[in-house]
């Protein structure tokens, strides 16, 4: 289940989509394989679904990432990792760097393969996902000495309610406030980041940390 909502599509965003299609597209043509090849291995109705991707004008939800990585012939953790920069930048900045899907490190397999196993998360989970992660926020929180308000006015909130609901897990911190959220917590952000994109995002968590990478 996509549970990362879509945010404002910014100019620098669209030349990020961008980039994350034509790298596909290369990777694709290395292999020999058409867009319908992709586009319908990885399950879409139509074919221009994928296009519209390798194009920028759409991106790759996370339950295709199994799918467009195996019919690549791509690691599903170099892949996740890889649409990471593209996709969610300071995410990416924040658990990786350049060297993780540097070009040296991608190795392709055989294309149009079995795709792997991996969470199928219902509505229910995806709510007590964000729960855990407002648990967790409102652990740090007390532990730190802050008070709802407080974090609020370190966020440049203008109500504390907005804390309270990423506390209750009505609502989320979103991926650029991050960083940001640790540093008002005074956390490192490292561990910080990948604990709510564990329970945000686990479909991509699952894939980039989790599941070992296949030699190929």
């Amino acid at each position: 289940m996509y549970t990362n909502p879509q945010r404002a599509v910014t100019d620098e965003s669209k030349e990020l989509r961008k980039k994350a299609g034509a790298w596909m597209r290369s990777v694709r043509e290395r292999q020999g394989l058409t867009q319908h090849d992709v586009g319908t291995f990885a399950g879409y109705r139509y074919y221009t679904q994928y296009s519209a991707i390798e194009q920028g004008t759409g991106r790759v939800a996370p339950d295709r990432y199994a799918a467009i990585a195996a019919a690549l012939g791509v690691d599903t953790r170099f892949f996740a990792r890889k649409l990471m920069r593209y996709y969610d930048p300071l995410t990416f900045s924040a658990l990786f760097d350049e060297s993780d899907i540097g070009h040296e490190t991608l190795r392709l397999g055989q294309p149009m393969q079995a795709m792997p196993d991996f969470p199928n998360l219902t509505a229910f989970e995806a709510r007590d996902l964000r729960k855990e992660a407002g648990a967790y926020i409102k652990g740090l929180r007390e532990a730190a000495g802050l008070t709802q308000a407080d974090m609020a006015e370190r966020m440049g909130y203008k109500f504390y309610t907005r804390v309270s609901q990423i506390e209750r897990g009505a609502g989320r911190v979103p991926p650029e406030e991050f960083v940001a959220f640790a540093e008002a917590l005074g956390v490192e952000p490292k561990s910080f980041v990948e604990e709510l994109l564990r329970c945000y995002d686990p479909v991509i968590h699952y894939f980039a940390f989790e599941r070992s990478v296949e030699a190929v």
